[in-house]
């Protein structure tokens, strides 16, 4: 009964789930547990509200601009064991838990005028729509242009949409229904009419496109969610696609490294496996190995918060301890979150596979710095 699933005891339950997907791959009854559970945490959230930190942590796109803008003193603080106590103490954000950076400027607010203007002669040349999210704009730019330099490198015409917005996963998985769907409207509004032409929509963070692709169509009736859901695909899939139809340039330099790679979950769910390896086996003297340790544990807002970081480390303890431990060069994955968890308790970077396909393509020379060791302890490379 709807009275059932806000209690404080349904509540207990949901509250382990962190949409995952896992379970949906495993279930041999094909049962959606992960749906059920997102359903509980709103019906708890429509009778009691969202806590503190799940409020703001569902919303930090807020407050990511205000964050580059102050980025100078933002970043300071984020690394410093005092402001951190403090934040812990006001926000619920762990204060022992490594957390990115904010980056000087926003991508979208960085990205050529021709390449966010509604593009033209779609039938003559198709281009193809990136969607950026939350990390790659506020936190980690350099993954968007790295990106950008690839299709360009490959002559692929891109659009950007100025007007897009987060992908509202994190507030999916708080079960902040209501909030995830204005989110969700802005983006189906301002990616539906390119979809309707058949041109893809391209996501270098797995969660987004999950959510793009998966939790939109359940989240909205509108007559143009499916459509946009029926366009997405993950970046490394659609280069791996373009491979396999020898339509991607495999003019790829050597790179001298060795490298342990995590397969996202939210990746899992998408295709069930990891499409990246088919490319980076393509460059050159570089070594990777692919780390089967479960779920990371970090699963974006769940692993910040303060209840809930010891068992994040946890659930991510074999993929932390590899990483500690392993000789290799850099860590792998697509996932920002994921991310965050491999770096926990290492001093070795962990990058975006893309990046390192533009390091390798000669495009993005500057991304050999990100290779150096780790020297901060309460945030991410």
């Amino acid at each position: 009964s709807p009275q059932e699933f806000a209690s404080s005891a349904m509540k207990r339950i949901a509250d382990l789930c962190f949409n995952c997907k896992q379970c949906e791959l495993e279930c041999p009854a094909n049962v959606n547990v992960s749906q059920m559970m997102i359903e509980a945490k709103a019906a708890n959230v429509a009778e009691h509200g969202l806590d503190r930190a799940h409020w703001l942590l569902s919303r930090a796109y807020s407050f990511g601009a205000i964050g580059c803008a102050l980025s100078w003193f933002v970043n300071w603080g984020l690394n410093n064991a005092r402001v951190r106590w403090l934040l812990e103490r006001t926000v619920g954000i762990h204060r022992q838990r490594k957390l990115p950076l904010f980056a000087r400027k926003p991508l979208l607010d960085s990205v050529p005028r021709e390449l966010t203007a509604f593009p033209e002669e779609l039938a003559k040349n198709k281009p193809v729509v990136y969607f950026v999210d939350h990390f790659a704009n506020y936190h980690d730019p350099e993954l968007g242009r790295a990106f950008l330099a690839i299709l360009a490198h490959n002559g692929i015409r891109v659009h950007v949409p100025e007007d897009q917005t987060v992908s509202g996963m994190a507030m999916i998985s708080a079960g902040d229904l209501s909030a995830a769907r204005k989110v969700a409207e802005q983006n189906v509004r301002e990616l539906s009419e390119l979809a309707r032409e058949g041109v893809p929509i391209i996501c270098t963070e797995p969660a987004a496109a999950l959510c793009l692709k998966h939790e939109y169509p359940r989240l909205l009736d509108h007559p143009d969610v499916q459509v946009v859901a029926d366009q997405v695909v993950e970046a490394t899939d659609f280069l791996a696609g373009l491979l396999a139809k020898d339509q991607l340039r495999t003019d790829f330099g050597p790179l001298k490294l060795t490298a342990s790679y995590h397969t996202p979950c939210h990746l899992k769910a998408l295709h069930r496996g990891s499409p990246v390896l088919k490319l980076l086996e393509r460059i050159p003297e570089l070594e990777v190995f692919s780390v089967e340790k479960g779920c990371s544990g970090m699963a974006g807002a769940f692993g910040l918060t303060r209840e809930n970081f010891e068992t994040s480390l946890r659930i991510g303890h074999e993929l932390i301890e590899h990483m500690r431990t392993a000789d290799v060069t850099i860590g792998l994955t697509e996932c920002s979150s994921c991310k965050m968890q491999m770096e926990q308790g290492s001093t070795t970077p962990t990058l975006h596979p893309i990046k390192l396909l533009a390091m390798s393509y000669g495009l993005m020379p500057e991304i050999q710095t990100r290779l150096q060791k780790a020297t901060k302890k309460l945030v991410v490379t």
